[in-house]
């Protein structure tokens, strides 16, 4: 039902429990940085605070997500349907609430970036009446021309394109840069602060499996049976395994070891 429950790991013990959002609406793993949990429920985006529990603000996502979240303690990062990386830069803790007046009708884009509209208006408030006239992100219990309070929210820092193709993984975070994966195998090595990339491989078939890491090593299984080890701060391929199947399941990366699940055919231990 989405309900989401933090356990002390020492004596199983139940920390909290939320369900923000919408039932039976929760269709992609959460995301996690050191202050809050972020869940996915439809179109919204959820920060919890990671103590607690409480909701610490709510954001509608301009476009829908198709991967879970990742986020580290500045930004969160955002794969969308329409094959787009945003990343938003997150609310600083304590933030202030922020008296903004309420758009006029006149507004276009629901969402607008910076870069669109000069606006910037690319937040949800917490606030969830809103006049018949005004676009769904701008959520307000008062009429155009009147203040209201909003509560913080992430501001959009840019977006990357992966050029038609699909972006299905969660992102990975190693250091400074993002690593991104396409559904057309393309894997590229952006910078976190405004998106230039670094490096791009691309295997030689689709991605099957949800990326997996360790350090900063990343690994990635293709449909052409092969799980691909990817330096990612170099870019370089540091190895290659051919196992007898597709690999439809993330591998797990440990130490000393890799385990990889080709289909139907076994558990295989990669040292």
């Amino acid at each position: 039902s989405g309900l989401i429950t933090a356990i002390n790991s020492n004596d199983g013990t139940t920390l909290w429990r939320a369900a923000p959002g919408i039932p039976y609406r929760a269709e992609f793993a959460l995301g996690f940085n050191r202050r809050s949990v972020f869940a996915i429920r439809g179109l919204m985006l959820y920060a919890l605070d990671i103590n607690t529990g409480q909701v610490q603000w709510e954001f509608n996502i301009p476009h829908g997500p198709s991967a879970s979240p990742a986020a580290d303690d500045e930004r969160i990062y955002l794969t969308v349907g329409t094959g787009q990386l945003s990343v938003y830069e997150l609310p600083k803790p304590g933030a202030p609430e922020v008296s903004e007046p309420v758009l006029p009708a006149v507004v276009e884009e629901v969402g607008a970036t910076p870069a669109s509209t000069g606006q910037g208006y690319s937040y949800s408030p917490i606030a969830q009446r809103r006049p018949a006239n005004l676009p769904g992100p701008y959520a307000s219990s008062g009429q155009a021309g009147e203040e209201v309070i909003r509560g913080p929210h992430p501001t959009i820092l840019y977006r990357y394109s992966a050029g038609g193709a699909r972006l299905e993984q969660t992102p990975i975070l190693v250091e400074d840069l993002v690593i991104l994966a396409a559904s057309d195998g393309t894997f590229s090595g952006l910078s976190k602060y405004d998106g230039k990339v670094a490096y791009r491989f691309k295997a030689q078939s689709v991605v099957t499996a949800p990326l997996a890491n360790y350090g900063a090593m990343a690994y990635v299984a293709s449909q052409d049976f092969n799980v691909y080890a990817l330096e990612t701060l170099s870019g370089k391929i540091s190895w290659r395994f051919t196992g007898t199947a597709p690999i439809l399941r993330k591998p797990v990366a440990q130490d000393a070891a890799i385990y990889v699940h080709p289909d139907r055919a076994g558990l295989q231990l990669l040292a």
